[in-house]
């Protein structure tokens, strides 16, 4: 009995002294966490109300931001197009968002659905992401961005955003051609030449 109420006892006194080094170091990372969840946020905010001065202070002036169909912007030409127009988020919706940090840098992957209009005329796709901050003068700033276009398969086959014929090399020698088109067909020819697929 004198046991378990000493045990109790030093169970309530520990709960009351301050978080020792390792619970902090445990809770940084949290805080961290949060804070680029809430920049984020400001951030696709930012950009969908056109807010040139909000992305001015996010992003960082060596920022390297690649756009899902493999075109690459710096800091001035991203918010150049954003300030003429050229370039006009509608809508940007984040899930499946992680954000894994490493001291003075956080890398940011997930997942969002886009609308936007850019030089290709407006368009609406899904995507996976990841960006990262780095921590200067004790603000954090975005200074890369890379997102891929996600497929879709349905009912009639694979849907992408471009037409476009990918042709790679198989591990035993042979050619694999993939067709990805709008209305598409995730086709190929497989290993004896014959053309598969939905």
């Amino acid at each position: 009995m004198k046991c378990a109420f000493m045990t109790c006892f030093v169970g309530l006194v520990g709960l009351m002294l301050p978080p020792t080094r390792a619970a902090a170091r445990i809770s940084a990372p949290a805080k961290v966490e949060s804070e680029i969840r809430a920049l984020e946020v400001r951030r696709f905010r930012a950009m969908m109300d056109a807010d040139t001065r909000t992305l001015d202070l996010l992003l960082g002036d060596d920022l390297t931001y690649v756009h899902s169909e493999g075109w690459c912007q710096t800091k001035v030409e991203f918010i150049a197009g954003i300030r003429s127009g050229d370039l006009r988020y509608y809508d940007v919706k984040t899930e499946d968002v992680m954000v894994h940090v490493y001291g003075e840098t956080a890398v940011v992957t997930g997942r969002a659905t886009v609308r936007v209009k850019s030089g290709s005329g407006p368009k609406s796709f899904k995507l996976r992401y990841v960006d990262v901050y780095v921590k200067r003068g004790g603000h954090w700033q975005m200074v890369a961005w890379q997102s891929t276009e996600v497929a879709q398969y349905g009912a009639g086959g694979w849907k992408w955003c471009q037409g476009v014929e990918m042709v790679s090399g198989g591990g035993n020698g042979v050619r694999n051609h993939f067709i990805i088109e709008e209305k598409a067909i995730g086709c190929g020819y497989g290993e004896n030449g014959a053309r598969n697929g939905s």
